[in-house]
């Protein structure tokens, strides 16, 4: 599960990250999703944090003022000093050299800055990107090419698999295409998860196969078909 830290004065900001990551079929602790009338809110919010294995903290000019937000990164960031949390910073309108010194442990992980007009899918991408190599890391999950000689991977998908790969590295729509119609195959073959499905159909959605720049796009597809693959 991942925590969303944020203060309540930029909440269209944490709202926005929310939405992007739901559609990719991620849990992610929200407190206006997960308080029910007349529950501890303090005691749910540790609980939240201790379960969590990602943290994401949306840090403002207003994150310091914010007694809630102070206390549940103080939390987070004893979790992430005993290495039981991975912590994604989000500096929204913020010089990250201008924060004050108690937060400047922020300033050692790699983050992303983003602003009105920057929107918040690009920071997504990269949480998603994450979020799906850690499980491709720990389930020891091949690389894409082992599945072209995969005794069980029917033909047509290891033909594909090799055509991918003959593609240039720089033509991001045809090979987010191929990656696509591998998708649309194994659906047919197999139930995959439902974060899965989610995720495929977001970036279809987000992309429509056209993709200029790579923003984790390319990645965050090679991962998921990766587990999709291995489940054959």
């Amino acid at each position: 599960m991942l925590f969303l830290c944020f203060s309540g004065k930029v909440r269209e900001v944490a709202t926005s990250i929310l939405y992007h990551l739901e559609n990719f079929g991620l849990k992610i602790w929200y407190d206006n999703q997960e308080y029910l009338f007349g529950e501890n809110k303090n005691l749910k919010r540790i609980e939240a944090i201790s379960s969590s294995n990602y943290a994401i903290i949306v840090f403002s000019k207003h994150f310091p003022s914010s007694i809630e937000a102070i206390e549940e990164l103080e939390i987070i960031k004893n979790k992430y000093q005993d290495n039981e949390l991975h912590v994604f910073p989000v500096f929204y309108c913020q010089d990250r050299k201008k924060i004050p010194s108690e937060y400047s442990w922020l300033n050692d992980l790699i983050y992303n800055y983003v602003d009105e007009g920057s929107g918040t899918l690009k920071a997504c991408n990269q949480i998603v990107c994450k979020y799906y190599s850690d499980i491709v890391n720990i389930e020891n999950i091949p690389e894409l090419n082992f599945f072209i000689k995969k005794n069980d991977i029917p033909k047509v998908i290891s033909k594909m698999i090799k055509t991918y790969y003959l593609v240039d590295s720089a033509n991001l729509n045809t090979r987010i295409t191929i990656i696509y119609s591998i998708f649309i195959f194994i659906d047919n073959i197999i139930e995959l998860p439902n974060n899965i499905q989610r995720s495929i159909k977001y970036l279809f959605s987000n992309t429509q196969l056209n993709i200029p720049l790579n923003d984790r796009e390319i990645q965050i597809a090679e991962l998921i078909l990766r587990i999709g693959l291995n489940m054959i």
